[in-house]
């Protein structure tokens, strides 16, 4: 859908309507917290290393990518270019919102794109796409997430040390089904399945020869390009590219 011609704006008003829906995504939080923190506490993290990295990473895939490939010393350098690709897919997130805050400062347009994760970005641009001009919406909506994810993840540490598989319990299980809910809401008829097969062939692939989480990576990328090549007009990259290349 083509961005509204009214100018964006971020007011507390917003922020206060994103609050109302808050809890809920609290609830995913706490859920992912939870998850990282059982396996965190397998990998030799203690409670409190599990809540430091949690309040100053605050990003659940990169998270979950450096705790598989935990050790002591830690490996910097592979460590932040990990976090880097991972979370590499939040650039493409934003420059999907951009065209939605036109007519707001730059300082607000980037204290709105900074708080994104995967839920609280597909709830705004639905919110978007029906004409909603307040970006506000989006902070009132990651408002509760960061408290909710560093303290359920000291909490699923502190379980995490009774549990001797994590996946007899289906915390695997749990990331994927999220993640089909969060899919689920961005369906836009028959043309979204473009991007998603192609994401989810390149990754299956790509998971055969490239080491660690990088197939996640390039299934994101191919899937985000693939994006462009939809035939309707609602793709929200392609309208992003589209009026960034008329300006």
């Amino acid at each position: 859908m083509t961005p509204s011609s009214e100018p964006a704006r971020l007011t507390w008003r917003g922020v206060l309507d994103g609050l109302k829906l808050a809890p809920t995504l609290a609830v995913n939080s706490a859920i992912y917290g939870i998850i990282f923190g059982v396996l965190a506490a397998q990998a030799g993290l203690s409670a409190i290393e599990s809540g430091i990295m949690s309040v100053t990473v605050f990003a659940g895939a990169a998270q979950l990518l450096i705790i598989e490939n935990w050790a002591r010393p830690v490996p910097l350098v592979s460590v932040v270019v990990g976090l880097m690709l991972v979370n590499s897919r939040h650039v493409l997130m934003a420059v999907a919102m951009r065209p939605h805050l036109d007519g707001l400062p730059v300082w607000k347009q980037l204290l709105a794109s900074g708080v994104i994760v995967d839920d609280n970005w597909a709830i705004m641009m639905g919110k978007f796409e029906q004409g909603y001009r307040d970006a506000g919406y989006i902070l009132g909506l990651a408002m509760l997430a960061i408290p909710c994810w560093t303290a359920m993840t000291v909490v699923g540490n502190m379980i995490g040390g009774n549990i001797a598989d994590p996946r007899r319990w289906g915390f695997d299980f749990i990331i994927v089904a999220l993640a089909i809910v969060i899919l689920a809401g961005r369906w836009r008829g028959v043309s979204t399945l473009l991007p998603w097969g192609v994401a989810a062939g390149v990754a299956v692939a790509a998971s055969h020869w490239l080491p660690g989480k990088g197939y996640i990576v390039a299934g994101a990328i191919a899937g985000s390009l693939a994006g462009l090549l939809r035939p309707d007009p609602g793709g929200p990259l392609k309208s992003a590219l589209n009026k960034e290349a008329a300006r």
